[in-house]
């Protein structure tokens, strides 16, 4: 016999009230811990929320930016956080004028996105790009926004919302819960060539 629509919503909820308690659970008992759980079951959503439910500081990361941002939404609107008690992580695109692009996607300065982008690719920190490289675009008029955004206190958040490539600083994840939203993909793999394993 099929489900009602009111039936499959009641189901739903039930099964990401589910997720959210078995979450809260796992953090409350320590230790680490990998949970499945189907796309449209609430994750995101509980990634915002638990924070909420238990008295921890939280560290989410996530792929995308507009889950970053639904993540903070979910905070904001269930929890009792404020705008002041969450920090979501810069990306170079985003914040970087080095890798700053046109309308169409194109890069502003293609001969040093270029650069930067391969030595990104090659596995360099955001960091490192900044400190290794000079006269760079988004230097010009002071200190990067990239680097701007990236100077602040760990502990004075909450909640800190940011990238899988992120997890490399200590900081966001000493003292702190650590929650990855979706399958991370290859941002903790580096390929390394036949020729580099037989060296």
């Amino acid at each position: 016999m099929a489900l009602t629509p009111e039936e499959r919503s009641d189901e739903l909820q039930r099964m990401r009230d589910s997720l959210s308690d078995t979450v809260a659970d796992r953090i409350e008992q320590g230790g680490n811990w990998l949970i499945e759980a189907l796309m449209a079951l609430g994750k995101t959503y509980t990634a915002g929320t638990v924070v909420g439910e238990v008295d921890e500081q939280i560290t989410v990361y996530t792929k995308l930016w507009d889950t970053r941002e639904q993540i903070k939404q979910y905070a904001i609107k269930h929890t009792d956080l404020t705008e002041n008690d969450i920090k979501i992580l810069p990306t170079l695109d985003k914040h970087c004028g080095s890798f700053e692009t046109d309308e169409n996607g194109e890069p502003v300065e293609p001969d040093v996105y270029e650069v930067l982008n391969t030595a990104r690719n090659q596995g360099a920190t955001a960091s490192v790009i900044h400190e290794s490289e000079t006269h760079l675009p988004c230097t010009e008029n002071g200190d990067c926004e990239y680097n701007k955004k990236m100077s602040f206190e760990p502990e004075a958040y909450d909640l800190i919302i940011g990238s899988p490539q992120h997890a490399h600083i200590d900081t966001y994840n000493e003292d702190r819960v650590v929650l990855i939203d979706e399958d991370a993909a290859d941002a903790y793999e580096e390929e390394i060539d036949a020729t580099q394993v037989n060296k």
